[in-house]
């Protein structure tokens, strides 16, 4: 490469596939064909520009107008009169969250209210700016997670990082997910809060939030802390088990794991097989709910318990209100870790 660049041919070829014309030789009107070759970069260019702080005059800046994504919803901003900033000092030069500009001199920091990071430019005494600091990128990269990557049935979110020029306790990461509701509005099921409790060097400290959308309102529904779980009387209702009557013999599957099963309703013998092969920690919880046997059958694993470690024998119960809870272990065998009444195993 010469001087960094590809060989003259290479370029020419480049351009040539990303449908840039470049300027004829020895055309002395090239005017048309300069413009035309400007255009064309310009247009491949022009997303990038949008919210772009510029200078139209050398004391002055204005904000180049353009669509962008702000919680979900697509806006667009049309540029207003050119400002003038303070003389000899640092300006700050924000978006608004109602789509308006802001800005002012550095020793007022940034707005403490919702607000996107533009730029930051340096003014000298007589009043030119000498400096624009484009932060559109560092801003931008922030909200990386609320995208996703989709790759056959997988969904994974993008890591997030904050860079805040000036972190303070307390200071908070809202990551929501939106999507559209039956009205093809963007609403925020979801929001992940991380809060900052602590950003001292050796003593960081977070505390992390869950809120979801019920009945219209985003509702905290999960607290962590360095102690663990900070609200469970929020927690205790959302724990909840799917629970099968069943009156006739049935396979269970692994993909039902921690759902209860009972003999509701039955006027005879109920037989449940267990499934074979299941991933370590599957578990069933099973009730006599009915004066008749329940019988827990196993294919040619063991139900390991008191009551006997033969494998291939099914246990069973028949008084209302035996129960037993099986997992499976990694040897493809069954471990009873919790049981009331009579459970027997199969002679």
């Amino acid at each position: 490469m010469d001087g960094g660049y590809p060989a003259l041919s290479d370029i020419v070829a480049y351009l040539g596939t990303e449908g840039i014309e470049e300027i004829t030789e020895g055309n002395c009107n090239f005017r048309q064909e300069f413009l035309q070759f400007l255009w064309a970069i310009l247009n491949r260019t022009s997303f990038a520009g949008a919210l772009g702080v510029w200078c139209p005059t050398p004391t002055t800046f204005n904000v180049r107008g353009g669509k962008y994504t702000y919680k979900g919803i697509i806006k667009t901003y049309t540029p207003g009169a050119a400002v003038d900033p303070t003389d000899n000092d640092t300006t700050y030069i924000w978006l608004n969250s109602d789509n308006t500009i802001g800005s002012g001199i550095d020793g007022n920091g940034w707005p403490t209210t919702e607000h996107i990071k533009l730029a930051e430019i340096d003014v000298d005494s007589d009043g030119n700016i000498t400096d624009v600091r484009d932060m559109r990128g560092q801003t931008f990269m922030q909200y990386l997670a609320n995208y996703i990557m989709e790759a056959a049935s997988s969904v994974e979110a993008l890591p997030v990082h904050w860079d805040s020029s000036s972190p303070a306790d307390n200071d908070e990461l809202r990551l929501p997910i939106y999507a559209e509701n039956d009205a093809s509005e963007k609403t925020e099921f979801v929001r992940r809060v991380v809060k900052l409790v602590d950003v001292s060097d050796g003593s960081e400290t977070a505390e992390y939030a869950i809120e979801l959308m019920v009945a219209g309102v985003l509702t905290e529904r999960l607290k962590l802390d360095a102690d663990g779980i900070k609200s469970p009387n929020i927690i205790t209702p959302m724990i909840r088990k799917n629970i099968e009557a069943h009156t006739a013999d049935d396979t269970l599957t692994a993909a039902e794991s921690g759902s209860v099963h009972t003999n509701l309703g039955a006027a005879g013998v109920v037989t449940l097989t267990l499934p074979s092969s299941a991933p370590a920690g599957t578990v069933f919880d099973f009730a006599v709910q009915a004066a008749q046997e329940l019988r827990i059958e196993p294919g040619v694993a063991t139900i390991r318990d008191d009551s006997g470690q033969a494998a291939g024998k099914y246990k069973y119960a028949s008084a209302i209100g035996a129960c037993i809870t099986l997992v499976a272990d990694a040897n493809g065998d069954w471990v009873t870790i919790a049981k009331n009444g009579t459970w027997t195993e199969e002679i």
